[in-house]
């Protein structure tokens, strides 16, 4: 089991909101897609229009950013990913 989170904060860094939850996969890059879409699930809840997101996982920015898909395993995490955040403006690789 591994957990992932997704925490909101505002300019001043307080905490606005956060999701969590345990998945079950042997990949490394699906937690981490999962997580990014947590972070757009709250994104979207609060309807927030300027977002930047954070992550350590450079490919997996890169790949939403680009609509450049790479890994099959999170594929239709990444997918759905972009369509969550097409009513916003999100920085991704900021």
């Amino acid at each position: 089991m591994t957990g992932i989170a997704a925490i909101a904060r505002d300019s001043n860094g307080k905490i606005l909101d956060e999701i969590n939850a345990l998945v079950r996969t042997k990949s490394v890059q699906v937690p981490e897609a999962l997580a990014l879409r947590l972070g757009s699930v709250l994104a979207k809840r609060w309807q927030w229009e300027s977002i930047i997101f954070e992550s350590d996982n450079k490919e997996l920015i890169r790949s939403v950013k680009n609509k450049s898909f790479n890994c099959w395993g999170s594929l239709a995490i990444e997918q759905d990913i972009v369509s969550l955040l097409n009513s916003v403006s999100a920085c991704l690789d900021c």
